[in-house]
């Protein structure tokens, strides 16, 4: 009992640890915007540099996830987090002290890939350790504290301007608390932080290239023995070839001595096992029949054994690479193949283009166009950034919910007649802005929580039915291919693509081409809508064969 209560603590400090640094790691992305005018005259930056500046942390990102899943699952979490973390406290050091542009730029890409493998794990930690009672609430609130910390950053930014200090403090400010958290994360066990532990890791080397589940989960155990506690990595063939099983215990595969680089059920291993036995016998039949001879063929068989090893890895770290570039690119066909998955996939991307457009270049374009005060600006966004996401998303899921999910074929049509219709709502403040272009800072930001509510109210319906239209064993890679498709079209995009056109056009036309692009997010779900009619009008018909007229569920 006294072990559990320990046990619950400790989890609960370690989640407190991870909430901490969810909110430090994303105070960037609120002090920048406001220090944007600050930075770009200090290192004479153009409006094309701004936007590649706001962009340089998600391409980083972006890049790193590819890497980041191979290596926290082969790797221990624990030690790839803290060095990963210690790094990106290093890159934002740099960028906070940088004065050549070279460091400048660089720091900040290294700052986003950095951040990769915490983003990526932290989701997972928590659905492994939550106790089941409140599993979803501690998932909400990791998805919480990244706004937060980018409020916080817009108020504490705010907070510094007024007393004239430099955007550099605010840098080293959060450097600081991200610093404590890897301390404090380095104080945390292991066994609370890895949860692959005390898990036995499957084979690096597929059968075959074609393996049955691709994408499955890689929560898979070793096939062992019935009646033995030992578990073969080779297949055994006749009798007649020779070739016998070779098998290592559970608790010998855990030791350091040997590597789980090592265990594999292909071809490779069976050769390499043959090759070895092979040279054993050889050797000590040699040493009977010469003794003379038993240093030349001692060294021979170490030798053989040595080199058959060196082969063995290489083969296996081909196949490996091979069949994962093979898997990658089989997966993404797949579902881009799912239209329905792609649209609304595309649709996530274009919101988020425009939310973090908005975040990046609000304060410049009030500033420069209206000649608004920057205490006003932040007060303002701060307020809807607050409230209109939240209420966004606890609305849009509750309506959704109350109106019968998205898992049946019918109900699925009705949640896409629901988002688009949130798009539309979305859509019309959108263009009122943009023709309208107003200049009373409040009607400016009643129509950006209008965006941000009903832009919001689509992201938790679109979500869930992106992971409901793909198969089990493909929803993992679902989830990260999104998560890459947003970086790229979202937040990498958002900053670089209207910072072009500032430069072309000023920032007066180009703060109102983040709403226009964010309106192709409407025309996607329409695109969805009618593939999905498409569809269920083909599943009555095939409930229907002999042409019966079907219930119609929008009459009813």
């Amino acid at each position: 009992m006294a072990d559990n209560v320990v046990q619950s603590t400790v989890v609960s400090l370690a989640f407190v640890l991870f909430l901490l640094f969810d909110v430090g790691l994303n105070l960037d992305s609120g002090v920048i915007p406001v220090y944007l005018y600050a930075i770009s005259d200090q290192f004479k930056l153009s409006r094309f540099s701004q936007g590649v500046l706001g962009s340089l942390s998600p391409a980083g990102f972006a890049v790193s996830t590819i890497v980041c899943s191979y290596v926290l699952r082969h790797y221990s979490p624990k030690a790839v987090l803290i060095l990963c973390l210690f790094m990106a406290v290093v890159a934002n050091l740099t960028f906070a002290l940088s004065t050549n542009w070279f460091l400048f730029y660089s720091s900040r890409f290294l700052f986003g890939a950095f951040l990769a493998a915490f983003f990526i794990y932290v989701p997972v930690w928590t659905d492994e350790f939550a106790p089941s009672r409140f599993r979803t609430r501690w998932i909400g609130l990791v998805q919480a504290c990244a706004p937060l910390g980018v409020i916080l950053g817009f108020i504490f930014s705010g907070l510094l301007i007024d007393y004239q200090l430099s955007w550099r403090l605010a840098i080293i400010f959060q450097s600081g608390i991200v610093l404590l958290c890897v301390i404090g994360l380095c104080l945390c066990p292991r066994r609370f932080i890895d949860i692959e532990e005390d898990r036995v890791y499957p084979s690096m080397v597929p059968k075959t290239p074609e393996f049955s589940s691709l994408g499955s989960s890689t929560r898979l155990k070793w096939r062992t023995d019935i009646g033995s506690p030992y578990t073969s990595f080779v297949e055994p063939r006749n009798s007649i070839g020779g070739h016998s099983k070779r098998c290592l215990s559970l608790d010998d595969a855990e030791d350091n001595s040997i590597s789980p680089m090592l265990l594999g059920n292909g071809r490779v291993a069976e050769e390499t096992s043959c090759l070895l036995d092979n040279a054993n016998d050889s050797s000590s039949h040699d040493i009977r029949d010469d003794f003379s001879n038993s240093r030349l063929l001692s060294f021979a068989t170490v030798s053989s054994n040595n080199f058959a090893r060196g082969l063995y890895a290489i083969e296996q770290s081909l196949n490996y690479a091979a069949s994962g570039i093979y898997c990658f690119w089989k997966e993404l066909s797949i579902l881009i193949s799912n239209r329905l998955w792609f649209c609304c996939c595309l649709t996530l991307a274009f919101l988020f283009f425009t939310i973090e457009g908005i975040r990046y270049w609000v304060v410049v374009y009030r500033q420069e166009v209206y000649l608004d005060g920057l205490s006003n600006i932040v007060l303002v966004y701060v307020i809807v950034s607050v409230t209109a996401p939240i209420t966004g998303v606890l609305v849009g899921g509750h309506l959704i919910d109350s109106l019968g999910g998205y898992k049946q074929p019918e109900a699925l049509s009705r949640s896409l007649e629901v988002i688009c219709l949130f798009g539309f709502l979305a859509f019309i403040p959108a263009w009122i802005c943009v023709l309208k272009s107003f200049s009373n800072l409040l009607f400016f930001g009643i129509s950006l929580w209008l965006i941000i509510f009903f832009g919001a109210a689509m992201v938790a319906p679109l979500t869930g039915i992106m992971v409901s239209v793909v198969s089990y064993e493909h929803r993992s890679v679902s989830s990260a291919m999104s998560l890459l498709i947003n970086h790229i079209f979202g937040y990498f995009a958002a900053p670089l693509v209207t910072g072009s056109i500032s430069q072309l056009y000023g920032i007066r036309i180009g703060f109102p081409c983040i709403l226009l692009l964010g309106s192709l997010s409407l025309l996607f779900v329409i695109f969805g809508l009618v593939y999905n009619y498409r569809q269920l009008k083909s599943f009555h018909s095939q409930e229907n064969p002999t042409n019966q007229p079907c219930h119609n569920w929008m009459t009813s």
